[in-house]
């Protein structure tokens, strides 16, 4: 998705964090049709000061709504105050009504495949249909993961 984006970054993503989460939801899918899946892309100030951009475990403050931690000002250091709100209201937001009615988010589709809608936590939230399936194809050669 990265345009110009650094390719290196690109294939750990993919191989660290994008292709072994479709296969788990895949893998989930044959037992269940609750499944879901997101995607945190803010990149924070923070985040571009360090060069983490939006980097594995970041969206944890705002899923949990814990402002006041040492790792929630890193990641959301020299954002206003209303960055963290507006994101954390999202997100947990969404995983409360999930443990309390079995649904995120109506606009919030459900996993259906490599091709999929996918909530998109960023400045503006969003559910998008991602198509993963070349992704899959590409990577589905190469055993990684299985033993």
């Amino acid at each position: 998705r990265q345009i110009g984006g650094d390719p290196f970054i690109r294939f750990a993503t993919d191989y660290a964090f994008e292709m072994p989460a479709v296969k788990v939801a895949l893998g989930q899918k044959q037992y269940t049709d609750d499944v879901w899946m997101y995607r945190y892309e803010l990149v924070t100030a923070s985040g571009v000061a360090t060069g983490w951009k939006a980097s594995h475990a970041f969206e944890l403050p705002a899923v949990f709504g814990v402002r006041e931690h040492d790792f929630s000002n890193f990641v959301f250091d020299g954002e206003p105050i209303e960055v963290f709100d507006k994101i954390a209201a999202e997100m947990h937001g969404d995983w409360v009504r999930f443990i309390k009615t079995g649904e995120p988010n109506p606009d919030w589709a459900r996993f259906e495949g490599a091709n999929s809608p996918v909530r998109i936590y960023n400045r503006e939230t969003r559910t998008e249909q991602l198509d993963r399936r070349h992704l899959m194809q590409i990577w589905g050669d190469m055993r990684f993961y299985e033993v």
